[in-house]
């Protein structure tokens, strides 16, 4: 069997492959093109290139390129046809005849026996018809051997292109390249015209369906507008009187009805009627009720008999009556069927079959064909539409797509009629567009056979003409050895400008190329120095580049170093200052409390100052690291609004909230850095706006983003200023750091802090209007619930533990540290150990059991982190709290040994937070001692407040005096104390009073509004 399949068809090869190719796309091409109306007998020219396949390659490279080929012919019976055409065009050239007389007669007998077995009955049941469709198909067949046999003439091998003259091969290509795009513009203008003509008969039968389902809908929409009209105008319950009005009104209206909201009669109406009372009839069973009472829309039935209203067809009307917007009945109208069909046109029956059906298929008009009127319509078998509808997506086609009847002897059109859920159906007899298809087939076929002829022969004339000179120039090539110029001229006995371009191009060449071999030789040695001198060159450079990356190496380590040691030199007494003056700060009065606060909130700044510096670096390095968590939003943004609400009072500025977050409850972010950026933009905020508003502004977006700004009605930043605005160690102008303070690096923090979270951090300002500075969170970081932690769960369980029966280890080489974290958890009634270095600490919990061990991380003799390593192997579970005020240090590392980092500075809730979270808070002693402390302050806040009237005599007394610098100096100390004791009314009073005092003497009136704050404040202490 492979032998046999081997001998008939030619092997695999590249080039046979792409001839295949270009048959399959051309033949695909021209079927493409085939008109695909049911009656039309294809124009299936594409199926030359399986002729052509078949012919060069064999029958599998036919059968390849045929599947291809006949997939967009329209029909199973072209399908049939054309692999037909294959089998007899396969022993056609087996024979090796020129004569098609004996093959063309088979194929007509095959053509008509599977037309009869398998085509329309439009075709197969008009023998006439089947004669035509068999006999085209057969001419067009005829002319695709043709077509194929001048092909094979021009596809040949390379061997047999040898034997062939040039004048030969260029006579069947021109023709051949001429007659193919023409045959493919016939073919298409053969489909073009087909559809023209199908679309020309659906456009003068769309109109009359048109006009015809028009007129109708003009009609019923009478009749739905006269019963409308009664019911809005009729104030009341619509009475006999008015159903008699509207029947007598229409003599085509029978009668009349109107019911209560249950379908009950209320009364009734009917021409010539005996009587017209029908008692208690129910119509709530009838469409013309129920429908109306569902939609509360006026309805058009179906044609129906009614009840003792004769034997006439009748369709009804009604409408819904509304009373004080409440269903209270329906109003019906109804009208003999035959008052609607004067309107249609019973001529013409012999062109097409017509008939209008209502909702539930009875008949309402028609031909006679089609049964009586008021009969349920049974559409004939072979009626029945096509699943397939033809010219959907054709160029020529404007209107709908076509549908014919599955007999294929009508093409159909079907309407429906306004809203009633009547159907229009027209059925066109095809016969007529039968026999104008056929004729259009054959004057396209006959058109491409005279262009194929005509622009062969045509060719062979023209390319005569320049063969000769092609021959000439090939021989004086061939003379040429390519090393020296050829000594007999060229003379060209009949050229043309291309052949003589050519001609004296290839003598220049000869030129060009003598004078290059010299050239060639002696520039070989130049390229070969440079190429040695150019490798010495980078060489050389490699090895400075080199020495300079090493060295710029070395210095990023020193300064790496340099800044973790600077970050623990410093914020080590940072922590000190901080805590002690923490400590202090409730216990003392007067001029000392004012002095701790001023040292408080001196140092929060210059550790606010350190900190930016230092996360600059860390940026610089690459080592700021983000650790995301789940974080509750509302306290986040109360937070921010309790740190924007104290900014803004000590300036005097007035605060606004707008937040909406819908069911956004959670988001996915590093809490600490994202307060940080937000922070930035509030202090930016309050510090660059003199007078006005602040506004915290949170809410979901459109995208579902979380959007959050902080927008101000400061002095504003130009488009020139902005574009530096996020570099560090830059501001907006030279003189703002003069002006308002600040290092220029909270910006470049925030911007960069938010490109490692994948936040979008914007900024909109004017000058002189003011800014807008916001932060967006994507969707995927928001999230509408969070299932509480294992830490969280933990921590509820351990509320009750006691924190006397726990015991600490603290190590840290400087004295003070410890001094100071021995004052934070007096209180707390943990049993605390101290060691100076990480030796000690190793000793320490060797010997005892401890519940958490924090260590510094630089200490000598042995450092923190080896010590935690060293503790972490002797017991395993052990909490260890890494303290450190090394920038650089990330504790996130999977080998770290440490369960959490505290950084310094800290102050005393971090610490008191911290043991919370691992040891459990303690019930008994911490928060009874906190309590101790909240009263302690308490009492503070009384005393002082006791010696406000006084102070407010004072004030008084030196406006009277006219003792400005005195007075300025009360209100300055009056501002500091109250906000350390909490009571912010009072220090913005004093402030305010401050500001205007250094511009104007402040008169009586004034200070009224202090004395009010302080009355206020004094009669809330006394009502707790």
């Amino acid at each position: 069997m492979l032998a046999i399949i081997r001998r008939h068809n030619k092997s695999i090869k590249k080039h046979r492959i792409l001839f295949l190719l270009y048959c399959i796309i051309i033949g695909l091409v021209a079927n493409l093109s085939v008109v695909t109306v049911p009656i039309a007998v294809p124009l299936n020219i594409g199926n030359v290139a399986a002729l052509l396949i078949l012919a060069r390659l064999g029958p599998l490279w036919a059968l390849v390129c045929f599947v291809f080929v006949a997939s967009p012919l329209p029909s199973f019976i072209a399908i049939i046809l054309s692999l037909i055409q294959v089998v007899l065009f396969n022993i056609y050239i087996k024979k090796n005849s020129s004569n098609t007389t004996q093959i063309s007669v088979i194929y007509f007998l095959a053509a008509v026996l599977i037309i009869k077995m398998f085509s329309l009955e439009a075709i197969k049941d008009n023998l006439s018809f089947l004669i035509i469709y068999s006999s085209l198909s057969t001419a067009l067949f005829i002319w695709s051997i043709k077509a194929a046999r001048l092909l094979l003439a021009l596809y040949v091998n390379n061997e047999q292109l040898r034997k062939q003259s040039l004048q030969h091969q260029l006579s069947f290509r021109v023709g051949l390249y001429t007659a193919i795009p023409a045959t493919l513009l016939i073919t298409l203008g053969l489909n073009g015209l087909t559809s023209l003509e199908l679309v020309k008969q659906m456009v003068h039968y769309q109109n009359e369906v048109n006009s015809l389902k028009d007129n109708i809908e003009l009609k019923l929409n009478d009749y739905i507008v006269k019963i409308e009209t009664i019911v809005n105008t009729t104030e009341k319950q619509v009475t006999k009187n008015t159903l008699k009005l509207l029947v007598e009104q229409s003599p085509e209206s029978i009668s009349s009805l109107v019911t209560d909201e249950n379908g009950i009669v209320r009364d009734f109406y009917k021409v010539d009627a005996n009587t017209n009372n029908i008692g208690n009839l129910s119509v709530a069973d009838r469409p013309y009720f129920y429908l109306v009472k569902q939609t509360k829309t006026s309805f058009i039935s179906d044609t129906f008999k009614g009840r003792s209203l004769g034997d006439d067809q009748l369709f009804a009307v009604s409408t819904p009556i509304i009373r004080e917007n409440k269903f209270d009945g329906v109003l019906q109208l109804a009208i003999k069927l035959n008052s609607l069909l004067t309107l249609f046109d019973k001529h013409n029956d012999s062109i097409s079959h017509r008939i209008l059906i209502d909702k539930s298929g009875r008949k309402v008009w028609g031909n006679n064909v089609s049964g009586d009127i008021g009969s349920v319509w049974t559409r004939p078998k072979d009626s029945e539409p096509m699943k397939d509808t033809f010219l959907r997506k054709s160029i020529f086609n404007p209107l709908n797509p076509i549908t014919f009847s599955k007999d294929a002897h009508h093409f159909i059109i079907n309407e429906k009629v306004g809203l009633t859920g009547w159907e229009l159906y027209f059925f066109i007899d095809t016969n007529d567009l039968f026999i104008k298809l056929s004729i259009y087939f054959f004057l396209a076929l006959a058109l491409i056979t005279i262009i194929l002829e005509t622009s062969v022969r045509l060719s062979k004339r023209f390319v005569k003409n320049y063969t000769q000179a092609l021959e000439q120039l090939v021989d004086y090539t061939q003379q040429w050895d390519g090393k020296t110029l050829n000594s007999k001229a060229l003379n060209l006995t009949q050229s043309a400008l291309e052949i003589d371009t050519l001609a004296h191009s290839f003598i220049n060449m000869q030129r060009r190329v003598t004078g290059a071999h010299n050239a060639t030789i002696s520039s070989m040695n130049e390229v070969r120095l440079l190429n040695e001198e150019l490798e010495e060159r980078v060489e050389k450079r490699t090895r400075e580049l080199e020495e300079e990356r090493d060295k710029a190496n070395h210095l990023a380590a020193i300064k790496t170093r340099f800044l973790a040691n600077m970050s623990h030199e410093i914020r080590t007494p940072i922590t000190i200052i901080k805590g002690f003056t923490e400590q202090i700060l409730p216990i003392t009065h007067g001029e000392v409390h004012t002095a701790l606060c001023k040292i408080e909130q001196n140092t929060s700044h210059l550790q606010s100052i350190i900190n930016d510096i230092l996360d600059a670096a860390k940026i610089d390095e690459g080592k700021m690291s983000i650790a995301e968590q789940s974080v509750a939003i509302e306290p986040l943004l109360n937070s921010l609004s309790d740190a924007l609400t104290v900014l803004a009072h000590s300036k005097n500025l007035t605060t606004q909230l707008d937040i909406n977050l819908s069911n956004i409850k959670y988001i996915k972010t590093d809490p600490y850095r994202l307060k940080q950026i937000l922070l930035n933009f509030i202090s930016n905020a309050v510090k660059f706006t003199q007078k006005g508003t602040i506004k915290l502004v949170a809410n979901i977006t459109d995208k579902n983003e979380l959007y959050i700004a902080i927008i101000d009605n400061g002095i504003g930043i130009s488009s020139e200023q902005a574009s530096s605005l996020f570099h560090a160690f830059t501001q907006a102008d030279s003189s703002t750091s003069r002006d308002y303070g600040g290092t220029g690096l909270g910006l470049f923090i925030s911007k960069q802090l938010a490109d490692a979270m994948s936040l979008q951090l914007n900024m909109h300002s004017t000058v002189g209007i003011g800014s807008c500075f916001s932060i967006t969170l994507p969707e995927e970081k928001l999230i509408n619930n969070v299932a509480i932690t294992h830490d969280e769960i933990n921590i509820i369980q351990n509320d009750i533990i006691d924190w006397k029966k726990k015991s600490i280890l603290f190590v840290d080489d400087v004295e003070d540290i410890r001094d100071l974290v021995a004052i934070y958890l007096k209180d707390t009634g943990i049993s605390i150990d101290f060691g100076v270095n990480g030796e000690e600490a190793i000793q320490l919990a060797s010997l005892k059991h401890y519940d958490l061990i924090i260590l510094d991380q630089q200490m000598p003799v042995i450092d923190g982190l080896t010590a935690a390593n060293t503790i972490r192997a002797m017991n395993k579970n052990i909490p260890l709290l890494l303290l450190s005020a090394d920038i650089f240090y990330d504790d996130s590392e999977k080998n770290s040994s440490f369960n959490k980092k505290i950084t310094k500075p800290f102050s005393k809730q971090q610490i008191i937070d911290t043991l919370q979270y691992f040891l459990g808070e303690n019930q008994s002693t911490y928060n009874k001692q906190k309590k101790e402390d909240d009263i302690l302050d308490n009492d503070l806040t009384i005393e002082y407040l006791k010696t406000l009237p006084n102070t407010l005599s004072l004030l008084k007394q030196l406006i009277n005096d006219g003792e400005v610098k005195k007075l300025g100096h009360e209100l300055h100390k009056l501002k500091g104390t109250s906000a350390c004791l909490g009571l912010s009314n009072i220090s913005s009073c004093a402030a305010h009073l401050n500001v205007k005092l250094k511009n104007r003497m402040i008169t009586l009136d004034e200070i009224n509004e202090l004395s009010t704050a302080i009355t206020d404040a004094l009669l809330a202490e006394n009502e707790k």
